[in-house]
């Protein structure tokens, strides 16, 4: 089990034993590079959704900066076309190899598959990522039922993607 360094010894204390490995990982997240905090908006202005189309809405009343709303509703008509969302998967998979930050535990364990909890998160991407360039099996799962329709497009698509319900396998198809 891989969780924050901060979190480790409490999960060692509720679940550790002795045929659970608890693992600290770093958060990738929390210290991204602008290129990644520019990727990251776009994928994120890019879902096809009313929720974002009213997001942005919002935002250009609170902001009044036209260059945002313009590039965010840019990306939000892009999102609508298949083609630009799967150059968004191809970059992140070619363009961001920041699933290094599993080599470690790649090299240590032998894995037979490895299970994401939340598939619009940045460690579990690289995760899944890392799994994708070993031949790993990989399972991902959708953490809460608004991912899909409001924090980000898949990035990542993993080759088994668990939802709670058939409005989510919906979102997800789509």
């Amino acid at each position: 089990v891989f969780v924050p360094p901060q979190k480790k010894e409490l999960y060692q204390q509720l679940f550790g034993d002795t045929t659970t490995i608890i693992e600290a990982i770093t958060d990738i997240e929390s210290k991204p590079t602008k290129l990644k905090i520019l990727f990251r908006s776009i994928a994120r202005a890019a879902i096809p959704t009313e929720t974002i189309w009213i997001r942005q809405i919002y935002s250009w009343k609170e902001t009044h900066n036209p260059f945002a709303f313009l590039w965010k509703r840019g990306m939000w008509y892009l999102g609508h076309f298949s083609w630009f969302r799967q150059i968004i998967h191809w970059m992140e998979y070619a363009l961001f190899r920041d699933d290094h930050l599993w080599d470690q535990f790649f090299d240590t364990y032998t894995l037979d598959a490895v299970f994401a909890t939340n598939v619009i998160h940045d460690v579990s991407i690289a995760l899944m990522k890392a799994a994708k360039r070993r031949t790993i099996p990989c399972i991902g799962m959708v953490k809460s039922w608004d991912n899909l329709s409001s924090k980000g497009l898949l990035r990542f698509h993993p080759p088994v993607l668990l939802v709670n319900n058939d409005i989510m396998r919906k979102e997800a198809i789509e």
